[in-house]
């Protein structure tokens, strides 16, 4: 399949004021004796990906340093109601900046592997260098996610094409960022295992005494049994005034997220600019019917529209 060689770049259409940098410097127009027009572009609206395209912006990722080639997301998931996105980037174990040992520590929020203890030593592994079991002894893939965000301008794709501007929609955008869901899957699994270090102390502990836990509870019960009889249990209870934890406003947010949590995620197939099946979505930006755009606005509306800065 031959890929087209046209041009794609994107338009901002809310027009925005000119800022100089430095107000001291003059500006220089050049001079023309020619007033002609040097060109004129035809526009045409392509509505074959009307309400499908989407955004995705990285505002943490250098713009010399796309996700592609090496760096093409593993897998791709979205919740369509929640509206949430997740990109799995593939981290390089291999390579002389990764650092192996926080790779396995940070793996813990990745697999299905309990933390360990100072009494599971029994149970170690010690092959955590084995490249067979590389994917489940170091962190090997970095989670991007991002939610909807709600639309601050209207965006339009632009596809240069034999001399016309075809414009395209966008729906909607997302921004990605690395999520950190699996530190808190870690801290689960620690907590986890402190409570299992210290139930294994105590056991033991219990066994070098020879006293059990049972016992100490009645002994503890039978010397304070003589005070209790006089004593009345009265239950207090303090009634928040933060407003944060009341009203509508918290019980929106708890539901939103409780909705989020309980919606399955549906896989995406994620394919890279250079594909045929990204080639095919291309062509797609180009309108299949040449109705040329006529302007609604007259010229002196526009330019009161592009010179004016807001709020003047």
């Amino acid at each position: 399949m031959e890929k087209r060689k046209s041009k794609s770049v994107a338009f901002n259409l809310d027009p925005q004021p000119m800022e100089l940098s430095d107000a001291s410097q003059p500006i220089t127009i050049p001079s023309t004796t020619d007033p002609d027009v040097l060109q004129e572009i035809p526009i045409y609206f392509s509505r074959q990906l009307a309400n499908k395209l989407s955004l995705l912006q990285y505002p943490v990722r250098p713009r010399a340093h796309p996700y592609t080639a090496s760096h093409v997301p593993l897998e791709a998931r979205l919740k369509p109601k929640s509206q949430v996105l997740e990109l799995d980037i593939p981290l390089q174990p291999n390579a002389n900046w990764y650092n192996r040992d926080r790779g396995r520590e940070l793996a813990l929020g990745l697999n299905d592997k309990e933390a360990k203890t100072i009494y599971d030593k029994d149970d170690w592994d010690f092959d955590d260098d084995d490249t067979s079991r590389e994917h489940e002894n170091l962190m090997h893939k970095q989670t991007l996610t991002a939610t909807i965000i709600p639309a601050q301008a209207n965006y339009m794709i632009g596809v240069m094409h034999n001399g016309q501007l075809h414009l395209t929609p966008v729906s909607t955008a997302y921004q990605l960022r690395p999520g950190l869901k699996y530190l808190d899957r870690i801290d689960e699994k620690q907590k986890v295992a402190n409570k299992k270090a210290t139930e294994e102390e105590n056991a033991l502990k219990d066994k070098n005494s020879g006293k059990s836990v049972e016992d100490d509870n009645v002994a503890e019960g039978s010397s304070s049994s003589a005070r209790a009889k006089g004593n009345k249990a009265i239950q207090v209870s303090v009634k928040s005034t933060d407003p944060d934890t009341q009203g509508p406003r918290k019980n929106t947010f708890s539901l939103v997220n409780r909705l989020a949590d309980s919606e399955r995620w549906v896989k995406l197939k994620y394919y890279d600019v250079d594909t045929d099946e990204a080639a095919e979505v291309y062509d797609k930006l180009i309108a299949e019917k040449l109705d040329e755009l006529r302007p609604i606005t007259t010229k002196n509306d526009y330019v009161k529209v592009i010179g004016t800065p807001k709020g003047v």
